[in-house]
């Protein structure tokens, strides 16, 4: 599978734009669309970004791995989220623990029978 096909693959999966994949790595839309064709392939350091970005491996995006580690990142507001939690300060790290345990324990419930 070549780059093209791959980074198509990703943006349908998660329903994301050309601007919001030129967002991710600071390309235009243009870009994002050479890319998409086929026409062209990002810089390596633009692809690095663009990866991790998407909660994948550069070797995935090539086409090179078959298997996506976990996208953990793969929406803008998580995206921004995650970038807001490095200030977090030990009082806020534990509320926002205490927040997903709870979800976590709520989720268990509704899967039982």
């Amino acid at each position: 599978m070549q780059f093209s096909q791959r980074l198509e693959e990703i943006k349908k999966d998660r329903r994301m734009t050309n601007k919001e994949i030129g967002e991710l790595c600071g390309a235009s839309e243009a870009a994002v669309r050479s890319w998409l064709s086929g026409a062209k392939v990002p810089a390596a350091d633009r692809v690095a970004t663009l990866a991790d970005a998407l909660g994948v491996s550069i070797d995935y995006l090539y086409g090179k791995e078959q298997k996506k580690r976990p996208a953990v990142l793969h929406d803008k507001a998580l995206s921004e989220l995650m970038n807001e939690i490095k200030d977090f300060d030990a009082e806020d790290m534990r509320r926002m623990i205490d927040q997903a345990c709870l979800i976590s324990a709520a989720k268990r419930s509704a899967s039982k029978p």
